[in-house]
């Protein structure tokens, strides 16, 4: 392992001449670049940068109509025989190389596609041969980057474009579409059934899960069942018991004084002053001015960069007044690799900005670099990061062995070899090397000729955005790059997350669970809900809502209506009936054998104590979104602020990561009168709805505590309690400057 910082080098210019260690079928060495010798940028990329035509592609209206002849590759033997691999010399094959012709075994090959040589396929490739592609591939996209750049700068930058053509396989794709669309409006069984085949068709076997569970609450509940190591049946029911009355008891505790979290955001002048004779930091209202830059970030952040296609993508971003200048190679495809998330970078001519914005968690590459959760130092480059880039390569040299440098194309000026120290999350920490090693380059550029150097991202990208931007600023003191990040992940240590103090701010809404995951946050999770399996109320809770559902199969599920004059009676609610001592024996029976399993598996549980476990936080300045008074606000808090060094199970702690909740309660925080907003009555204040009058859980299966619990709502209106049937409405609260529609 050596030092990342430090091996960072300017890449290399422009040039018609690049060293390749292995020869390739078709490659000429003397003319490199797009005047018919090899290349391995696919043809659309090719055709956005002079250098990269055909010589006959003088037009570029007509070069974009159609595709260039393959490479021709050497025709195989008609025969072949068996021997052994040129690479490890040991095994017997029969199987040859694709480039060279040369034998090879089915281990030491790498299946790769050709498309230059038209085969867009994967086949087996030598090592020789892999290495060969790779290194050409590496220093033919780092020069097609910085001629981007350089097109930009004069004004003659090529956009993103779709070629005209219309493939089987698209048709195939819009019938199947059709006919999942005109299936999912039948009858219910073949409603279900479409649905599956669509979750097959866009997520494949791993979008069944969307099936299985609320969409509010399943990857909630995933990532809990995780940490639980449950795997039997009865293990899931005492964890989602524990899990569904663990969010009563918080909305309980969380209302039981409305005013408690304004005041934990906005201390008063004497708690103020005493924090700052402690040396200890304190929550204070966020700028009008970061809030107007996150507003600005936000659209390409948690919008744009989600977009299909590199030419959706070009035109958003245009709309913003961005240009795209490129993207990551594996953009638009659905087969990401581990700790390469999606990026972009966008430059804007009128704001002197370039914004290097990564797209958060979108398929199963992502999925991966999001379980890389091991805690590993900055300062390295690992083995397995593949973080090789043309940055790496050394450049170029002409005939005599000098390097080769072009004059309408001046490197970027050396990275130097301050790499600081900290740690991150290793999956994030791997995949900002290679985004710093990605756009390094074309940022150093850009920022020599006065564009300023911005980072920004959501959850993974927000993480990944965070540690780039320390990088670069490490490598590069005089930067001043600055990073927004939207439900930034605990992804650094404090010393790290204190370093980046000054240019990285990462914004925090309410209850968003991913904010929070931390390897001490998820062990006392894991530890409350254990606890709470042995709880006597949930027991009691449980029991009473078995009951109730028992009763509602005997009626086969018969209409409820208002009954005000049973409001605070509870002999339903409370478990009455014929049938409730014989459920309530068989339900103490079924808890006393539960006991005893959970005994037995305290016996095995080997606790870890929390001190040995990594110590993670939200890198830079935070920025906490909450409501209060029907509005939401934003404060800035410290990192080891209390409410984000816990897990909150409450009913929107996923839905609370969502980038559109993102970005309306954002606009709300600008907008929202500092006045305004409805006072929220107190939480025990009433036992029946303040509009109808009738017990919360009316229209409920059970009528349970801890159902009233749940069903009673509040009105973001005039701040009264009240049921589910009451309070369907929604509606956005402008008159006090709301922009998300509220209950």
């Amino acid at each position: 392992m050596s030092s990342f910082l430090s091996s960072l080098r300017a890449p290399a210019p422009l040039s018609h001449s690049t060293d390749v260690d292995h020869p390739l079928p078709g490659y000429d060495d003397r003319q490199w670049g797009g005047n018919g010798s090899y290349s391995s940028l696919p043809y659309l990329i090719r055709e956005m940068v002079a250098e990269w035509r055909a010589p006959a592609d003088t037009n570029f209206e007509t070069a974009r109509m159609y595709r260039p002849a393959p490479l021709p590759l050497p025709a195989p033997p008609k025969s072949i025989k068996s021997t052994t691999c040129s690479s490890c010399s040991l095994t017997p094959t029969s199987l040859l190389c694709t480039l060279c012709l040369t034998p090879i075994c089915s281990p030491c090959s790498s299946p790769t596609p050709l498309p230059a040589y038209g085969v867009p396929s994967p086949r087996p490739v030598c090592p020789r041969c892999a290495a060969s592609l790779s290194q050409v591939h590496l220093t033919e996209l780092s020069r097609w980057r910085s001629c981007r750049v350089r097109d930009f700068l004069s004004s003659s930058l090529t956009p993103y474009f779709l070629l005209p053509t219309d493939p089987p396989a698209a048709k195939l794709r819009r019938l199947l579409t059709a006919a999942l669309t005109f299936v999912s409006a039948l009858p219910l069984p073949l409603a279900v059934t479409a649905s599956t085949l669509r979750a097959l068709q866009q997520h494949g076997l791993s979008g069944l899960a969307a099936l299985l569970l609320l969409p509010d609450l399943r990857s909630s509940f995933a990532l809990l069942l995780s940490v639980t190591n449950l795997s039997q049946s009865r293990d899931l029911v005492r964890v989602f018991k524990a899990f569904y009355y663990a969010i009563v008891r918080q909305k309980i505790e969380r209302h039981a004084d409305n005013g408690r979290e304004w005041r934990e955001h906005n201390p008063g002048l004497l708690e103020r002053a005493d924090r700052v004779v402690r040396g200890e930091e304190y929550a204070r209202p966020t700028k009008e001015e970061t809030l107007r830059s996150f507003l600005h970030y936000a659209p390409i952040a948690l919008s744009h960069i989600y977009s299909p296609t590199l030419t959706s993508l070009q035109l958003s971003l245009a709309s913003h007044g961005y240009a795209l200048l490129f993207a990551s190679p594996d953009f638009a495809s659905k087969k990401e690799r581990k700790c390469r998330p999606g990026y972009a970078l966008c430059v804007s001519r009128e704001l002197k900005t370039a914004v290097v914005v990564v797209r958060g968690t979108r398929g199963v590459g992502d999925v991966v670099t999001d379980l890389k959760c091991q805690v590993v130092p900055l300062n390295v480059t690992y083995s397995d990061s593949e973080a090789g880039n043309a940055a790496h390569q050394p450049p170029p040299k002409d005939a005599q062995g000098n390097p080769n440098q072009s004059p309408s194309d001046e490197p970027p000026p050396p990275v130097t070899a301050d790499t600081g120290g900290g740690h991150g999350l290793e999956g994030m920490v791997l995949s900002a090397q290679w985004l710093v090693s990605e756009v390094s380059p074309a940022l150093t550029r850009l920022q020599s000729a006065g564009y300023r150097a911005r980072f920004t991202g959501h959850s993974l990208g927000a993480g990944v955005a965070a540690l780039a931007s320390v990088y670069y600023n490490r490598s590069r003191p005089s930067s001043s790059a600055r990073c927004y990040g939207f439900g930034t992940p605990s992804c650094v240590t404090p010393d790290v997350a204190a370093e980046c103090e000054g240019y990285v701010h990462s914004l925090v809404l309410g209850d968003d669970v991913v904010t929070r995951v931390t390897h001490r946050s998820v062990r006392r999770c894991a530890n409350g809900l254990r606890s709470a399996r042995e709880d006597k109320w949930v027991g009691d809770q449980f029991g009473a809502d078995v009951r109730e559902f028992g009763r509602r199969v005997g009626s086969v599920w018969e209409p409820r209506v208002r009954e005000v004059e049973k409001v605070g009676g509870g002999e339903e609610g409370e478990g009455g009936g014929e049938d409730q001592g014989g459920g309530r024996a068989e339900l103490e029976e079924e808890q006393k054998e539960e006991q005893e399993e959970e005994d037995d598996d305290d016996d095995a549980f080997v606790s870890v104590p929390e001190s040995s476990l990594p110590y993670t936080q939200i890198p830079g300045t935070v920025h906490h979104m909450y409501p209060h008074r029907s509005l939401y606000r934003c404060s800035i808090v410290p990192r080891a602020f209390p409410a984000l060094q816990e897990i909150l199970l409450s009913e929107t702690m996923v839905e609370d990561h969502g980038t559109r909740k993102y970005y309306e309660c954002l606009q709300e925080c600008q907008a929202a009168d500092p006045d305004g907003g409805a006072n929220w009555e107190p939480f025990d204040s009433r036992d029946s709805c303040a509009v109808c009058m009738c017990k919360f859980s009316w229209a409920s299966t059970s009528g349970s505590e801890a159902q009233e619990v749940r069903d009673k709502l509040y009105c973001w209106g005039c701040g009264r309690l009240v049921c589910g049937p009451c309070s369907k409405g929604k509606r956005v609260l402008a008159e006090w400057g709301g922009r998300g529609e509220r209950r």
